[in-house]
């Protein structure tokens, strides 16, 4: 049993999804591990940074969402595939926002099952 996120996004493991969204939140400059719902139970000593203390960006969407459900409104789909396109692509970057796009196109929700 994997990660399925709609608009083909994403089809694969909840440990890989985990690991390019960390690859992610370091291109921005954001240590995920010390973000608040994200803090490991081993660093215990750690007081979580508040995401709302970070000032905005489009892909706080899809760092800070939950990895097995709720969705992605389609109206931010297109920031957020703006977003991804912005960094150095690699192939999920690129599977992610071509998803994100035709989530946008099609006005539906992008959906983590």
């Amino acid at each position: 049993m994997g990660l399925d996120i709609s608009h083909d996004c994403w089809h694969g493991s909840y440990v890989s999804f985990g690991q390019w969204r960390k690859r992610l939140a370091t291109s921005i400059g954001i240590d995920l591990e010390s973000m608040e719902g994200f803090v490991p139970e081993w660093k215990k000593d750690v007081v979580p940074t508040s995401w709302e203390s970070l000032p905005p960006h489009p892909l706080h969407i899809l760092l800070h969402h939950s990895d097995c459900d709720g969705s992605i409104h389609w109206r931010k789909a297109l920031p957020l595939a703006e977003a991804l396109e912005a960094r150095p692509m690699d192939g999920c970057a690129q599977t992610f926002a071509k998803g994100l796009r035709k989530a946008y196109a099609e006005k539906k929700s992008v959906l983590f099952r």
